[in-house]
């Protein structure tokens, strides 16, 4: 599955880079698409999972445009996740592409942090790559709560995809760092990676683990920004845009 995923994404960007604009579908500025994504669920049965998908106001079918995936937090839904982040990237000219959870909680719905929920964010940017010119070399990744979790386990992985993190409300742990540590330097050598982690001052424990997570990454030669939200407890500070606005303005280089 892993190397499915890797395979997927290399020959999507050698054919991303000799496509021209016609390719791709003619679409108005600001467009908004809902997409059915199918999977195949670990009983067997076939899965359907919904992705929205934005572009900006500047967006040219002719011109590969920067693209963030942002995955909701237990019991978020991609609707609610695509409303908060849409003005933002709106007016910092991303596409954006939130693609719902696989995993039922007890709150709603959530990621499970497992190959099924990879294979969710590698299916829903396949769909969206074949309708939007997605700048590949400026894609990145982000979550809340669950989404921060599942965007770290993707994203450090899989750090050869993405320019970039943002971990919002959590923190990865010291495991998933061993274990990716190989593809972290890897694109760390050849590319700038960057990871952002935000989390509020009252959540237990996340502090230490957030602190533990940036020195590991600073020594993998990762550009990282730590940001401790003061007086809240697991949410984003207000105005939720303004955080989110600097997220990406960090992970793009710009801030």
């Amino acid at each position: 599955m892993r190397r499915v995923f890797f395979r997927t994404v290399l020959v999507g960007t050698i054919l991303a880079i000799s496509a021209c604009g016609e390719s791709y579908e003619n679409l108005e500025p600001g467009t908004t698409l809902l997409l059915r994504c199918s999977i195949q669920a670990a009983d067997g049965s076939v899965q359907d999972i919904p992705c929205i998908c934005s572009v900006p106001e500047a967006y040219t079918r002719d011109s590969p445009c920067r693209a963030v995936i942002a995955l909701h937090g237990h019991g978020g839904s991609a609707a609610a996740f695509h409303d908060l982040w849409k003005p933002v990237t709106d007016s910092l000219g991303f596409v954006l592409v939130t693609p719902q959870g696989d995993c039922p909680t007890d709150v709603g719905i959530g990621w499970g942090w497992t190959a099924n929920s990879e294979t969710v964010v590698r299916t829903c940017l396949d769909a969206v790559r074949g309708r939007v010119n997605i700048d590949l070399s400026r894609l990145y990744l982000v979550g809340f709560s669950g989404g921060g979790m599942e965007a770290s386990h993707i994203g450090f992985r899989r750090a050869l995809v993405f320019r970039g993190v943002g971990i919002l409300g959590a923190a990865p742990d010291a495991g998933l760092l061993s274990e990716s540590e190989g593809s972290i330097r890897t694109k760390a050598s050849v590319s700038e990676f960057r990871v952002y982690i935000g989390h509020g001052e009252l959540e237990a424990g996340l502090y230490e683990k957030a602190v533990e997570a940036a020195a590991r990454l600073e020594q993998m030669e990762v550009s990282v920004r730590q940001t401790v939200y003061p007086g809240i407890g697991h949410s984003l500070p207000t105005p939720m845009e303004r955080e989110l606005r600097r997220v990406l303005l960090y992970l793009d280089g710009e801030d």
